[in-house]
């Protein structure tokens, strides 16, 4: 059962944001020396989650390891 929320007077499903979402890298676009953009597409065909500027994400890649993103335009 996936959790729910209140909208008005209707009970909305909601996606648990603990579980991880799987997404591939599309494409990469080399900003500076030092900075990347990564350009990612959901991996199972999934509707793409709207961000605000600003938001907070963690991003995994299996074998590798972990990095803290902030989220741009």
């Amino acid at each position: 059962m996936l959790p729910a929320i209140l909208k008005g007077n209707k009970m909305t499903p909601q996606l648990d944001p603990m579980i991880p979402s799987l997404y591939r890298i599309h494409g990469v676009l080399q900003e500076t020396e030092d900075t990347f953009t990564l350009e990612l597409e959901p991996a199972q065909n999934k509707k793409t989650p709207t961000f605000l500027p600003g938001q907070f994400n963690m991003l995994y890649m299996f074998g590798t390891g972990e990095a803290a993103l902030s989220i741009s335009g």
